[in-house]
């Protein structure tokens, strides 16, 4: 434990210092060390895990609910022409969620097995050298480098909302005439988003004519 608060206390002096790519390169050394000396392990156990995403098909049911409401009320669009666009923004809600609960389990489980094991030490000297070894100290630093890949994963969800809308879009459509670089999608009876499709995509908010 204490190799495991030492490299706590520098990350966080370095931070403090302002020394954030120092900080960055030194807190994921554990993670790149362990990544390869352990890759065949790995690559098992992602086996699994992808298996086990897979096997998740009620968080893909609850995180499309998520995704129809939140669209529909960011977008101001009626749910009934949202369909394509709430599958793609759930599939990458289900995949952070999943990746979360994943990450809880095995962290929770060292932590578990960290408090247990520093209590036996007090009483037998069995599982000493397994705590005091460096990979078990550092194994936090592990775990939460590899699955901070949630973060940007998360950010990438949310910031790609145009796009997804995009997918339920159509270049032919009674809201507007065809044009090359334009698709539309109905928001309710009475009005229409025209979609210029540039990086970023621009949205115009167009009434139907009756």
């Amino acid at each position: 434990m204490s190799l495991n608060l030492f490299w706590c206390f520098v990350i966080l002096y370095l931070i403090a210092n302002q020394y954030y790519v120092i900080a960055g390169i030194i807190f994921y050394i554990p993670t790149i060390i362990y990544i390869v000396t352990h890759y065949q392990q790995l690559l098992s156990r992602l086996k699994k895990w992808w298996k086990l995403l897979l096997s998740f098909g009620f968080l893909f049911f609850f995180a499309r609910i998520y995704a129809e409401k939140s669209l529909s009320y960011i977008y101001d669009i009626n749910p009934e022409y949202l369909n394509y666009s709430v599958s793609i923004y759930a599939t990458l809600v289900a995949l952070c969620i999943g990746v979360i609960l994943i990450f809880l389990f095995y962290f929770i489980r060292y932590q578990i097995k960290s408090s247990w094991w520093g209590f036996l030490n007090f009483l037998t000297t069995k599982h000493r050298e397994k705590t005091q070894s460096i990979e078990f100290c550092l194994a936090p630093f592990v775990m939460i480098g590899m699955f901070s890949i949630i973060f940007p994963l998360s950010y990438v969800a949310d910031e790609l909302r145009d796009y997804y809308i995009i997918a339920d879009a159509y270049p032919i459509s009674d809201c507007g005439e065809k044009h090359k670089d334009i698709v539309y999608i109905r928001k309710n009876n009475a009005e229409c988003y025209s979609i210029k499709l540039t990086i970023p995509p621009v949205f115009n908010t167009i009434e139907i004519k009756k």
